[in-house]
């Protein structure tokens, strides 16, 4: 995997693809957050968190596309430490969603699987990492 100074490539395509992903939900909810609600059966119109929680997916994707730019492994660890954060967390909080039902289940096992996803790809390369 080589040593601690550089980002394996592997990772910087984990952020692109976090990157893109967040971008996609951060913006639809952000700048389009009735139409977001519309096609998964939320409520229309649209809390005012459905845009907050896109302003942060923006600013997230935004601090992925730097990493996926960034040099060293020692500019982008943190942010990959956030992620262990971030993800447990935002399952926590799909599962006290679903259990509350008020939000559509189908799009809550959505968001918990790429959250999922998201944990164990920034994990893998993290623990080679810190393995070598």
């Amino acid at each position: 995997m080589g040593t601690e100074k550089e980002i394996p490539s592997i990772l910087k395509y984990i952020f692109l693809l976090h990157f893109l992903v967040a971008w996609f939900f951060g913006i639809w909810l952000f700048a389009l957050p009735d139409s977001f609600n519309t096609f998964v059966g939320h409520t229309v119109p649209a809390d005012p968190i459905n845009i907050a929680y896109g302003a942060l997916l923006i600013g997230i994707g935004l601090t992925s596309i730097l990493a996926f730019r960034a040099g060293d492994w020692k500019s982008v660890k943190i942010l990959v430490e956030m992620e262990f954060v971030y993800t447990p967390v935002a399952i926590i909080g799909g599962i006290i969603t679903l259990l509350a039902g008020s939000y559509p289940a189908w799009f809550l096992y959505f968001y918990m699987i790429i959250m999922a996803m998201f944990f164990i790809l920034f994990f893998i390369p993290y623990y080679q990492l810190r393995k070598s």
